[in-house]
């Protein structure tokens, strides 16, 4: 009998807690209810201020290292490859509006242009030594430069080139049988030939060929060599052809 009355008094010690407790959860429902409504669009506004804020930090540090420490390159258009002159206008667009532009020739700093709104800019009369010149700019912003832009080699060369006429030589007579001659001969190599305005076969060592068609009576030929800067050297020979 003691056993059975121990239990019944555990058993109704735990219902009281149950209960308790059940009223406890009940009040703090209904605090967090009153509080969310009273309140809630305060909390709302504060996490959101807050998610706002970090991501806003984020995207200012990213854009910052975008800003500050890579700076673009400008680009340079329309180098040419080859002239004759002993100078040239180099033009060119960059991304931003404000600094500078550099330019270096054969490595050395050579000038410098302001950029303004429509972000491009020009260096006019860059001369340039005999032979191979290499020409590239760099962007500059408050002490900052970016990487080089793209190198150009230009070669300056004011020579005519070599033009030696091996067959047929001046004057030559032709019968029925030879009315196509090959005109051949030498002349630098990367140079171009023409005979009478048609493109020569040149191969790498700057010999060329070309098949001539005889006319009747005399034929004035003209052969022209011209370099990679455009420089060039002709010379005209006289075939004869008899039926």
């Amino acid at each position: 009998m003691a056993r059975r009355a121990h239990a019944s008094r555990l058993s109704r010690y735990a219902e009281k807690q149950s209960r308790r407790q059940f009223i406890f959860f009940g009040i703090g429902t209904l605090l967090i209810i009153f509080l969310l409504i009273q309140f809630g669009g305060v909390f709302l506004n504060l996490f959101g201020d807050l998610v706002f804020g970090i991501r806003g930090d984020e995207q200012q540090s990213s854009s910052n290292i975008r800003l500050d420490d890579v700076l673009l390159a400008p680009n340079l258009s329309n180098i040419p490859s080859s002239t004759a002159s002993a100078e040239i206008n180099v033009r060119g667009d960059s991304n931003y509006s404000e600094g500078e532009i550099i330019l270096y020739v054969n490595g050395r700093e050579e000038e410098s242009k302001e950029l303004d709104k429509a972000q491009t800019f020009e260096f006019k009369s860059i001369r340039l030594r005999e032979g191979e010149n290499t020409i590239y700019a760099i962007y500059k912003l408050n002490g900052k430069k970016s990487v080089p832009s793209q190198d150009y080699k230009i070669v300056s060369s004011s020579s005519k080139p070599k033009l030696e006429i091996k067959n047929p030589a001046d004057n030559s007579t032709f019968t029925k049988a030879d009315r196509n001659v090959s005109i051949t001969g030498q002349t630098d190599p990367n140079s171009s030939v023409t005979v009478n305005g048609f493109r020569a076969i040149v191969n790498n060592d700057g010999e060329f060929s070309y098949l001539f068609g005889l006319k009747e009576g005399d034929n004035k030929i003209t052969i022209e060599a011209i370099s990679e800067s455009g420089v060039s050297t002709s010379q005209e020979i006289n075939l004869i052809y008899r039926e």
